[in-house]
C-alpha cells in the first residue's frame, strides 16, 4: 500500500455498498462499523478485512459479544469506558441478532457511532433492516458518523464479477462457461 491506515476519526459519513468496502476502508478505517444484510459470505469478508486491518493498526484485543434479547449492556458499556489489561486498542465486535434494543443500549450505540475513540473499534453486525430500522437514530449515528455496509444478496451478473474477484484474489481463474455453470448451481441451490 502507498498511504497510511488512519483510523477514521472525521472520515465522511457514508453509506456504502460491499463492492465499495474495500477501496473505501483501506483508505480509512472508521471508528465505527455498522454491517448489516442477508448475505453471510459477503459479510463475513468485510469483518475479516476490517480485523485484519485493526490488527494492522496496533488493536490487538478482540472482544465478541452475541446480543441477544436478554443481553445486559452494561457490561459492554463498562468495558468500553474501562482501559484494557492486555491491549491499549480494542476491536468492539456485536453481533446483535434482536434488534428489539433497550432505551440504554440504544443510547449507547448512538453516543459510541457519534464520538469515535483512538483506543477502541466498534463493529456492529445485523441481518436486513427493516425501512423503519434504517431511519432509527442509532443506524443513523452509523451512517453519519461512522460507516454503514448494507450487503445485498448477489445478482446473476454480480454473482459471476464476485466469483471471479473471490478466484483471482486467490491467484486462480476460470473460464466464462464455467463460471456461469457455476453461478447457475450456486442460485438453483438458493432457489430450492
Amino acid at each position: 500500500r502507498t498511504h497510511p491506515l488512519t483510523l477514521g476519526l472525521g472520515l465522511s459519513p457514508m453509506k456504502i455498498r460491499a463492492e465499495q468496502f474495500i477501496r473505501t476502508i483501506e483508505r480509512t478505517l472508521p471508528a465505527a462499523i455498522l454491517m448489516s444484510g442477508e448475505e453471510p459470505q459477503q459479510k463475513q469478508e468485510a469483518l475479516d478485512l476490517a480485523l485484519g486491518l485493526a490488527r494492522e493498526q496496533g488493536f490487538e484485543e478482540r472482544l465478541r459479544y452475541e446480543i441477544d434479547l436478554h443481553f445486559d449492556w452494561s457490561h459492554i458499556i463498562h468495558e468500553w469506558n474501562a482501559p484494557s489489561l492486555f491491549a491499549p486498542r480494542r476491536v468492539f465486535d456485536l453481533r446483535l441478532t434482536n434488534l428489539r434494543l433497550s432505551k440504554e443500549a440504544l443510547a449507547w450505540l448512538i453516543t459510541a457511532a457519534s464520538t469515535p475513540s483512538r483506543d477502541n473499534l466498534l463493529i456492529v453486525s445485523v441481518n436486513k433492516l427493516e425501512a423503519a430500522q434504517k431511519k432509527s437514530a442509532w443506524v443513523q449515528a452509523f451512517e453519519q458518523h461512522g460507516l454503514w455496509l448494507e450487503v445485498w444478496p448477489l445478482k446473476d451478473g454480480e454473482l459471476l464479477a464476485w466469483m471471479e474477484r473471490r478466484l483471482k484474489g486467490h491467484g486462480l481463474s476460470a473460464e466464462r462457461e464455467a463460471l456461469q455453470l457455476l453461478g447457475e448451481q450456486l442460485l438453483s441451490l438458493i432457489h430450492i
